[in-house]
């Protein structure tokens, strides 16, 4: 576990910056666009 989670801090630490901005800008219109059917199943 501890390993686990320094690992998810160090990787969460650089690619919070990134990972936000691709996130809500290529997730948000990908979900929001795609059809509803199609995000259920996934969910």
């Amino acid at each position: 576990m501890s390993k686990s989670q320094r690992g998810n801090k160090e990787a969460k630490k650089p690619k919070k910056d990134p990972a936000r901005v691709v996130v809500p800008t290529a997730s948000a219109p990908v979900v929001m666009h795609a059809p509803a059917e199609r995000t259920k199943g996934r969910r």
